[in-house]
């Protein structure tokens, strides 16, 4: 259980349980030479299973525990519990807002620096809308005084790496996709569009809606209401932004998330388009890295950690786990770099009693394939965090999807003892 009276002893049979392990992998890997028309080799397979008891720490169940294995998405449990264990429950991302100049009547003679934080700017409710996220800062300029930059939005990546494609993640083909989506020490909406488009009647027009609004791309935008099926093609380059096609009466609207090219200028173009709504003109942003010195806060932008473990375990959001990962590099390693994130988590996992030897961490998310870690590994950092945080383990535990209810476990399990029990 999440929260609670620590469980019993378990009292099993583990002879029973470790044969019911092998009999559910070996169906599994039937189903898959079948569904494969035997072309299907099991050798080339490898399934891992660890299984502990949260209160005694036993072993019950080791098939290939320690061996360092792709784990895909599975690899945000030790990129999210790392967080918890190194940061705290109660860390926050910091995006904090200077003014650099005298102010005086009404004009800001210098700079208006934003130190980068690896904020995502991420709300998994709404339509991807960052410009209400952005609000308190940029009035917090205009309560100072400011109604004009006459100097420069400087937009200071620190520590941070440039945004780019990890190791050995897909292709390029694949690169417009909102689970590649980019990382870095500016976000906005977990660097990606959302497009959302309704349609209830083939007699008015489809209505899109395209956010963040204030992106910086140029627009190639229209859909239409006709009959016939939904024909929508979406994409971002370095200059334009599409959504284009047709589609029939709706009776839920369509939504589509996708990459916005460069998550840093999708963070400053919101930012400015702020500015603007709050009263405060500035004509311009551009990227340095410490190249000023800092100076008293007008405002620190927080977002809690804690707020965006549903969108990293339960919707499994990878540019979102990838912005926490750089956070734990540039707070525990030095450097928002994807060297460092790895060895800061590397060492917190090691410190916490696993064998971080069987992890070798490229991003956050788990989308490269050149990441690897052991089952072992993964279950010694969950009971580490129920150990050590009870409420990290809490917020960690309330986020996971939960068997045949919600996330990406609502279709699964259902019907079996696991439905409303199993977290995963």
């Amino acid at each position: 259980p999440a929260s609670g009276p620590a469980p019993a002893r378990l009292d099993v049979d583990l002879a029973e349980l470790r044969q019911g392990v092998e009999t559910d992998i070996a169906n599994a890997l039937a189903a898959a030479k079948k569904a494969r028309k035997g072309d299907f080799d099991a050798n080339e397979t490898p399934i891992a299973v660890a299984v502990v008891d949260a209160a005694t720490g036993a072993v019950l169940v080791d098939r290939l525990g320690r061996r360092a294995l792709r784990p895909a998405s599975n690899l945000k449990v030790a990129t999210s519990a790392a967080a918890l264990l190194g940061l705290g429950v109660d860390a926050e991302f910091e995006t904090r807002i200077e003014a650099h100049g005298k102010i005086a009547n009404s004009v800001l003679d210098g700079d208006l620096v934003v130190r980068a934080g690896a904020d995502p700017l991420h709300r998994r409710e709404g339509d991807g809308a960052v410009l209400p996220l952005l609000e308190p800062a940029a009035k917090a300029g205009r309560a100072a005084g400011i109604r004009r930059v006459r100097g420069r939005v400087v937009l200071d990546e620190g520590s941070y790496e440039t945004p780019g494609p990890a190791p050995a993640w897909p292709d390029e083909s694949q690169w417009w996709t909102d689970y590649c989506g980019l990382a870095g020490g500016f976000s906005a909406n977990g660097g990606v569009f959302r497009a959302t488009v309704t349609a209830t009647s083939l007699r008015r027009p489809a209505r899109l809606t395209l956010r963040p609004q204030a992106h910086g791309l140029d627009e190639n935008l229209g859909v239409q209401a006709r009959k016939g099926k939904l024909d929508v093609r979406v994409g971002a380059t370095a200059t334009t932004v599409t959504v284009k096609g047709s589609v029939p009466k709706l009776d839920e609207p369509w939504v589509k998330e996708f990459r916005h090219p460069d998550p840093v200028d999708l963070f400053g173009h919101s930012f400015l388009a702020a500015l603007d709504d709050a009263g405060v003109r500035a004509d311009r942003f551009e990227r340095e890295r410490n190249v000023l010195p800092t100076g008293p806060p007008l405002y620190t932008l927080r977002t809690p950690i804690r707020s965006v473990l549903p969108a990293v375990l339960l919707d499994s959001n990878n540019p979102v786990t990838d912005q926490l990962f750089f956070l734990v590099g540039d707070r525990l390693g030095g450097a928002g770099t994807r060297a460092k994130s790895a060895a800061a988590i590397a060492k917190l996992l090691t410190d916490s009693g696993g064998d971080a030897s069987a992890l070798a961490q490229v991003d956050g998310s788990g989308l490269s394939r050149d990441t690897r870690v052991s089952a072992r590994l993964l279950v010694d950092t969950l009971r580490a965090l129920r150990k050590s945080s009870p409420e990290g383990w809490r917020v960690f535990s309330d986020a996971l999807p939960v068997a045949g209810r919600t996330g990406s476990l609502a279709g699964r399990m259902r019907g079996t003892s696991a439905e409303g029990v199993v977290r995963g």
